[in-house]
């Protein structure tokens, strides 16, 4: 048993890897998508037996806001097994090293996930960290509210738009105009919506008479409900879940906390859990 830094012979194995343990939520365009942009063998861990892959994640690597500084984390993905292989422990071991690593040569004092199941990684010193919101609206709670220019997709716009959402926010990524740029062409390719206005973005998708919204920012709630009603307009759409963060909303629309990432401390550095933590990545 050994576990090693992913090297390019790995990748055709990897990537058979992501097929088995994510077709089921994610498309396969958007598996090759990010294997062809996005995938970095340097921060891939895999652990063999006998010469043969049997399980392998990523430590992709973020810069956060955090109370002013600029902090370097890890961020677990792409925690796969092969099916053969699973019940065996050895995701249990090579997360051990890829934290032992993040800690030591990354120099690193958190790293965080997310995840299917919570609870396999509380073991491992992950404690709940960031949450976000559920709003339950109607087409009915947008009746008073006015509509909106739509423009076109602008990432310089967006990115302004999410460094004033996020000015008196924590914990939250640093992005740049390159990111948004990225997040548009995998937006693309998972059949995700994204409208702008001069105050306000989203990205979403249509569930038969559902909006869900991926992710938003916005200079004041009101901007975001005229982003939605003029959407709202061109569609036959009745119910919106929108998902956001827990702070700039207006609390008197039912909604549902929900954990969105978890974090551990790999030092002696403590993290401080506060109400105004707030991430929207996925990978």
């Amino acid at each position: 048993m050994k576990c090693r830094i992913a090297t390019t012979k790995d990748l055709p194995t990897l990537k058979e890897l992501w097929y088995e343990c994510f077709l089921d939520h994610d498309s396969k365009a958007s598996i090759d998508y990010y294997f062809e942009n996005s995938f970095s063998l340097e921060t891939t861990f895999i652990l063999e037996v006998d010469d043969e892959i049997v399980t392998s994640l990523q430590l992709n690597q973020h810069n956060l806001s955090y109370n002013g500084k600029i902090e370097s984390v890890s961020f677990v993905v792409g925690v796969a097994t092969f099916k053969k292989h699973r019940k065996k422990g050895y995701m249990k071991v090579l997360l051990g090293y890829a934290i032992d690593y993040a800690r030591s040569i990354y120099k690193q004092d958190y790293m965080i996930l997310q995840a299917y199941d919570w609870n396999v990684y509380r073991p491992f010193g992950f404690v709940e960290a960031y949450y976000k919101e559920k709003l339950m609206l109607t087409d009915t709670d947008l009746t008073n509210i006015a509509t909106t220019e739509l423009l076109n997709f602008d990432s310089r716009k967006m990115l302004s738009i999410y460094e004033r959402y996020t000015k008196d926010l924590n914990g939250y990524k640093i992005r740049d105009i390159a990111y948004f740029k990225q997040s548009y062409e995998m937006a693309m390719i998972d059949d995700v919506l994204i409208e702008l206005s001069n105050d306000a973005y989203m990205y979403y998708q249509i569930d038969g008479s559902v909006l869900n919204i991926s992710e938003c920012a916005y200079d004041n709630f009101n901007e975001l409900l005229k982003l939605i009603k003029t959407v709202l307009q061109q569609s036959n759409i009745k119910n919106i879940n929108l998902v956001t963060d827990i702070f700039k909303y207006d609390k008197v629309y039912p909604h549902e906390r929900e954990l969105y990432t978890m974090i551990k401390e790999l030092n002696d550095t403590k993290f401080e859990i506060t109400d105004n933590l707030y991430i929207s990545e996925v990978i």
